[in-house]
């Protein structure tokens, strides 16, 4: 298909993008850039996010049209995954409550991994059941039984507004423990970590360093149709797809912002 450009300064810009992208034998419409990489924050953990960005392009006049894939590696996020759940607020205060306070001593083990459309975050530490008294005004803790602990929490990718795409949970978060603790134990500390876990995630995942945008270019309309997990072996990816139509001059800007 041949395409005929309008602008002097448009046909430049395109050999330039030459340089920066693969395209097919088969239609000098359907590009794919190289991959950038660009910052995201879990939980105040700092992570990578390369994006290889495919479109296939036609002009309307002065103007470009696309249509667009996006696909983006979460393994930066997976091999941080340990930091990330050591961040998440869970109940470590021996004497909150009087009676019977499940603490977390430790978290020792945490993965982020695939799972069809959505992801899995597996969280696997040791949990301690302290009771805590106040006879006559004085404060008793006694240290009971310590058991394991198993922490799981699905979380699927949204397309907020059309612009935006975010994480959200996919479900209640699920805790299972051993055999030590006391079912009263167990019902506390599995409210109590539910709880504190579901709202911090709910709230970590819908900050703006959690969400990825569309540019926002003077010229640039556009829209984000879908967008879900999807795997590479054991690797998360987000993968994601759009449309847009945009001046000239704007994709001359996404080109450059593309090669920085």
């Amino acid at each position: 298909m041949s395409v005929a450009y309008r602008r002097a300064g448009f046909v430049g810009k395109i050999s330039l993008a030459l340089g920066l992208v693969t395209v097919s034998a088969a239609s000098l419409c359907a590009v794919t850039l190289k991959p950038k990489t660009f910052p995201v924050k879990m939980l105040g953990i700092q992570g990578d996010l390369p994006v290889t960005i495919a479109f296939d392009m036609k002009t309307e006049g002065d103007a470009v049209a696309l249509q667009l894939g996006a696909e983006a590696s979460l393994k930066s996020l997976q091999d941080n995954a340990l930091q990330i759940a050591r961040a998440l607020p869970v109940p470590r205060g021996n004497c909150d409550r009087q009676g019977i306070n499940p603490v977390v001593n430790s978290i020792d083990e945490a993965s982020i991994a695939p799972s069809g459309d959505t992801a899995v975050v597996a969280i696997k530490g040791h949990v301690t059941a302290w009771v805590c008294a106040k006879p006559a005004g004085i404060t008793v803790k006694t240290e009971g039984p310590r058991d394991s602990v198993s922490i799981s929490a699905k979380v699927r990718v949204a397309v907020i507004d059309g612009k935006q795409l975010g994480l959200q949970l996919a479900g209640p978060v699920t805790v299972k423990t051993g055999s030590t603790l006391t079912q009263e134990a167990i019902r506390l500390f599995t409210g109590d970590i539910s709880a504190s876990i579901t709202n911090a995630l709910t709230n970590a995942l819908s900050t703006e360093e959690a969400r990825a945008k569309l540019p926002s270019l003077p010229g640039l309309e556009g829209s984000i149709t879908d967008a879900s997990f999807a795997s590479d072996g054991g690797t998360l990816l987000i993968r994601a797809h759009g449309n847009a139509r945009m001046t000239s001059e704007t994709f001359n800007s996404l080109l450059d912002m593309m090669n920085k």
